[in-house]
């Protein structure tokens, strides 16, 4: 409870990078959409840079399992302007206080996207159409964003525009 009334003191966090756990929960999902002759898809991680650190950690850990991934490095670079190009799939960790603005933007884009995203955006009127076109991991456990041991709120994969059917699943 403390955590709440601490966000609500102090406005959105969306300055928390995405851990390698949650990453390497997508991954397998990721691999779905590798081209016939076996060759990966580019990944765009669209998520402005955090403050004071123009590495995307969601980024990095992508390439450590061999992705090639796009990451836009300018504080002033505007997701909600930018036009698509020169990428398969969005990958990204959007700020949450941007969540339901971030999903209409990405289905306008309309490729492939894994947004990790709030468990309660699956009952959201303002994500309604996005959701019920997802594949919507529930992952196995809380991710630890900030190190602390003590996750206060649930996240899933929503895996839009790929293989499978519309639905829940259970994550790896």
């Amino acid at each position: 409870m403390n955590h709440l009334i601490s966000y609500s003191k102090r406005g959105p966090y969306d300055e928390i990078a995405t851990p390698p756990e949650a990453v390497d929960l997508v991954v397998p999902y990721l691999h779905e959409l590798d081209a016939p002759d076996h060759t990966w898809p580019i990944l765009w991680e669209s998520a402005p840079p955090r403050r004071g650190n123009s590495k995307s950690k969601l980024a990095r850990r992508l390439r450590e399992h061999g992705f090639v991934t796009l990451v836009e490095q300018s504080p002033r670079w505007d997701f909600f302007k930018w036009q698509t190009g020169g990428y398969d799939v969005q990958v990204t960790n959007p700020p949450y206080s941007l969540k339901y603005k971030w999903i209409e933007r990405t289905m306008e884009l309309g490729k492939p996207a894994a947004l990790l995203l709030p468990i309660t955006v699956i009952g959201a009127k303002a994500a309604h159409s996005f959701v019920t076109q997802c594949r919507v991991i529930l992952l196995p456990h809380r991710i630890d964003f900030v190190g602390k041991r003590r996750p206060w709120f649930s996240v899933c994969w929503m895996l839009w525009r790929f293989p499978g059917r519309p639905g829940l699943e259970l994550g790896y």
